[in-house]
């Protein structure tokens, strides 16, 4: 079996750490609603994913946490509004 666990506990911090292939303590991202923001400068792989020309698509509500989780983007569908689809920039709008 692979050695698979997560690199931080909650939710934030994990998906900041898989967005970026950084440890939770490099970016300083511990917790949720904590007052440290990713850089702007910092790369996420669903940007790269974007600039190689896939197509990317989220389902889940995590930008209402931190609006990083947009990043990269093309489709941002909130799963905590029924029925509501959102692309990333108007996600920005908000």
């Amino acid at each position: 079996p692979l050695p698979i666990y997560a690199s931080g506990i909650p939710t934030h911090p994990s998906v900041t750490t898989f967005y970026t292939g950084e440890h939770p303590i490099t970016l300083r991202i511990v917790s949720h609603d904590g007052k440290v923001n990713l850089d702007s400068n910092t790369p996420v792989f669903t940007e790269e994913l974007q600039k190689s020309g896939y197509i990317t698509c989220a389902v889940d509500s995590l930008w209402r946490g931190k609006p990083w989780f947009t990043r990269g983007y093309e489709f941002y569908i909130d799963s905590s509004v029924h029925q509501k689809n959102m692309n990333a920039g108007e996600i920005d709008l908000f």
